[in-house]
């Protein structure tokens, strides 16, 4: 159910603005919203899109769902800096890590959107089922052949 919050709208109406859209039916297009949808978020009710709807707004506006909420940024500087280490025994027992830790730091680099480094990782992740699969029925296969 839609969260309310009166002053979403307003920020919305900003974005509208900001956008150069000529009516708001082109502004839901440009953000992957119906116009529909949109319509009701422009409203003075102050009904808050669920999370995908903030997603969408929030990657094809630039603004963070943060701000969208709240009308504040959260400092970037303020954050620790998370810890990205893998155990040798994680290395070792699961090499696709690597290989994921490799697409994150590349999809940042390319500037990738949440959403598209969601799309690599997924695709990442099927190849290395398919490998462990592969793996799993060759292991297989030896111990047959070994035990008869």
């Amino acid at each position: 159910m839609a969260k309310k919050n009166p002053s979403f709208s307003e920020r919305l109406k900003h974005l509208y603005k900001e956008s150069g859209c000529k009516n708001e039916a082109i502004f839901a297009r440009e953000i992957g919203l119906n116009y529909t949808t949109i319509r009701k978020y422009l409203r003075q009710d102050g009904t808050v899109p669920e999370w995908p709807q903030l997603l969408s707004i929030s990657e094809h506006t630039g603004r963070s769902v943060e701000w969208l909420l709240t009308g504040k940024e959260i400092s970037e500087i303020n954050r620790p800096a998370p810890e990205w280490t893998i155990s040798p025994e994680a290395r070792d027992k699961y090499p696709f890590l690597r290989t994921i830790v490799s697409e994150i730091n590349e999809a940042a680099e390319k500037n990738y959107s949440a959403i598209e480094l969601g799309d690599v990782l997924i695709e990442t992740l099927k190849v290395a089922v398919k490998k462990l699969e592969i793996e799993k029925k060759s292991k297989g296969k030896k111990s047959a052949a070994n035990s008869g």
